[in-house]
């Protein structure tokens, strides 16, 4: 079965080490980051990620909700 790609927008805040966790949790839930674009927004970063997996975006969505970093993640 090939991985399904779904593209992630999320905010979260500019703190020191907000960035690896968001990126930790995707790992450790089985998804690839296949392309990232950050910007760094006044007191927030804005990112769009594209990522692959098997697993269901919406747990994913659940877990990034959790992190106190994260202000706001969608996906398509």
């Amino acid at each position: 079965m090939n991985p399904k790609h779904h593209e992630f927008h999320c905010q979260i805040s500019y703190q020191t080490g907000a960035i690896e966790r968001l990126l930790r949790v995707i790992r450790v839930r089985g998804f690839v980051i296949k392309q990232l674009s950050l910007e760094h927004v006044g007191n927030h970063y804005s990112l769009k990620l594209t990522i692959s997996g098997q697993r269901s975006p919406d747990n994913l969505l659940w877990q990034l909700k959790k992190l106190v970093e994260v202000r706001q993640v969608s996906y398509q």
